[in-house]
C-alpha cells in the first residue's frame, strides 16, 4: 500500500475543491449569523419561560419551533 504525505499546498488546494474552505470575509457573516440566532433563542427561551397566558406559549413555542427546524439535534423548546 503506497501512502504519502500531502505537502501543504496540496492540503490547501484538496481543501478548496472539496469547498470547506471559507476565507475572512466570508467567514464573518456567517459567524455574525450564527451569534444572532443564538441570541434569538435565548431571548425567545426566557420569554417561554416567563409567558403566563397561553396564547403567548404558544406564539413563542411556534417561533422556536421555526427556528428548531433549521437546527439538528436538541428541540430548541421542550415538548
Amino acid at each position: 500500500m503506497n501512502v504519502r504525505r500531502l505537502s501543504q499546498s496540496e492540503r490547501r488546494r484538496l481543501i478548496i475543491q472539496r469547498g470547506a474552505f471559507m476565507s475572512a470575509p466570508s467567514r464573518r457573516p456567517e459567524i455574525r449569523r450564527r451569534r444572532t440566532r443564538k441570541e434569538k433563542i435565548k431571548k425567545l427561551q426566557k420569554r417561554l419561560a416567563a409567558a403566563g397566558s397561553g396564547s403567548d406559549r404558544t406564539r413563542i413555542e411556534s417561533k422556536l419551533d421555526r427556528l428548531g427546524r433549521t437546527s439538528p439535534g436538541q428541540p430548541l423548546a421542550k415538548a
